[in-house]
Formats: C-alpha cells, sequence, structure tokens
C-alpha cells in the first residue's frame, strides 16, 4: 500500500504546481459511485469435482457510494469528509467431501462497510481539466455476513447465517483524479482510489441455523480465548477501484 500512496504521490507532483485560477475558499458538496476490486495478498480456495481453485479475495470488494464535502484553505491545499458506504460482493467457498457419496458445502462471504475518512486535498485548480489528489485515514465500522448451505446425501436442509461485527477498523486511503467543469457551480470527476483497511470483528452472531431454530449462541471475540471459536481473525477490506462523481461548488 504505501508503494503505491509513493507512486499516486509522484505523479500528482509533477502537475500540481501549473497556471491556475484562484480556488482559496471554495466549499464543496459530492456525490461518487463507483466500484472496488480485491486489493493484498489474501485468496479464497474451493475445492470441487476433485479439483482447487485459487482466486484474489477481499471483503472490500464491491459497490460504493460516497457522500462528501471539501473546504480549499488555500489554491492548491484542502481539506475534506468522506461518509462511503460498501456493498460487498459475495464471494462463494465450495468445500466437496468424498466417501461412498457426495457431499458440497457453499458458504456464501460477503462483507459491508461504512467508513468516515478525513482526507487531505493536493488540487492542480486548472481552469479546465484539473487533477488533484487525496490522502486521508479511513475510520470503518465494518461486517462480514457467512450464509452456508449444504447439497447431496444425507445433508442437513436449510442455510445458516452467520455474522461478524462489532469493533471499528483503521486503514489508509489514497486517491488520484481529474474534473471537468459543467456549469460555474457543476463539476464531474473521475477517481482511482486504494482502500488500505484490515478488521477484526469482536462479536458472533449467528442470525439463522440450518432447521431455522436451534441457533448457536452469541460470543464475544477476542485474540486469546480458551476455545478456537472465540478467537478474532484479521478480515481484509483493502481494495482498488474507479469511483465517477458529480459536485457542486457553494463558490461564487
Amino acid at each position: 500500500m504505501k508503494c503505491r500512496i509513493c507512486t499516486l504521490i509522484f505523479l500528482f507532483s509533477g502537475i500540481l504546481f501549473q497556471n491556475a485560477k484562484a480556488q482559496k475558499g471554495d466549499m464543496s458538496i459530492h456525490l461518487d459511485l463507483g466500484y472496488g476490486f480485491p486489493s493484498g495478498s489474501e485468496s479464497i480456495i474451493s475445492h470441487q469435482n476433485g479439483t482447487y481453485s485459487e482466486s484474489p479475495f477481499s471483503f472490500g470488494t464491491g459497490s460504493n457510494i460516497a457522500l462528501a464535502g471539501s473546504y480549499m484553505l488555500s489554491d492548491h491545499l484542502g481539506v475534506g469528509l468522506d461518509l462511503n458506504e460498501m456493498i460487498g460482493r459475495s464471494f462463494n467457498l465450495v468445500t466437496e467431501y468424498v466417501n461412498n457419496f457426495t457431499q458440497t458445502s457453499t458458504s456464501a462471504y460477503s462483507g459491508n462497510l461504512f467508513a468516515v475518512t478525513p482526507d487531505l486535498i493536493l488540487s492542480a485548480n486548472a481552469d479546465k481539466i484539473n487533477f488533484y489528489g487525496r490522502f486521508g485515514v479511513v475510520v470503518g465500522l465494518p461486517s462480514v455476513t457467512v450464509k452456508t448451505t449444504w447439497s447431496g446425501q444425507f445433508v442437513q436442509p436449510g442455510t445458516n447465517i452467520d455474522l461478524y461485527t462489532g469493533g471499528v477498523a483503521i486503514g489508509v486511503y489514497a486517491a488520484f483524479g481529474v474534473q471537468y467543469p459543467i456549469t460555474d457551480h457543476l463539476k464531474l470527476s473521475a477517481e482511482l482510489f486504494d482502500r488500505d483497511l484490515t478488521y477484526r470483528p469482536t462479536t458472533y452472531k449467528n442470525t439463522q441455523a440450518f432447521d431455522g431454530a436451534s441457533k448457536t449462541a452469541d460470543r464475544t471475540l477476542s485474540t486469546s480465548g480458551g476455545s478456537q471459536t472465540d478467537l478474532t481473525t484479521p478480515m481484509t477490506f483493502g481494495s482498488i477501484g474507479l469511483k465517477i462523481g458529480i459536485s457542486y461548488s457553494l463558490m461564487h
């Protein structure tokens, strides 16, 4: 992640101090929509039909919608606050057990994240196509849902749903984008972003059992405990993606 942030800063530094119009004091609100792809070294391994398969995996993969505000302290430097909701894509972990008969377990993992990101904004402040960078700290409230079903002979029918919540995740955010003015107040933007975030849940809840009745008791999770089921494990929410948005300037 550090190397990627350094790359964004290097790319941006070459275009920052070009001819610009006055921007100091500008206050704007922004609405962004985007999608994030897996980032990091995590992977998920499935076993089906005698074959193992591996694919990149992150709970931070999915659709993003963000509402943000910004204020320019000078022509090139500003501050912002970003409120982002990430709706995670589901990843299936398929495990096949073969003995005298075949049974297959399918667990669908998905994450959700509400994040608040205060950030520092660097702007080239050009008249037409304007380049900018954003660098901030992510304060996230994630959750992870696991839905498990079985297929094959002599298996438990129904769906088991586990929910992992609790705790706050702290990470970093970096972005490089371009803006194009539509009117004196409206601007279109496109932004490449990189969010690095790892989460350790503190609470386990079985929201639905296979039979719909006999739920597992809630548990508090920690980094040490008398049982392996009481342990919390790191869950990556890292993602790299693209956001498209529109901003409205309160200046003028």
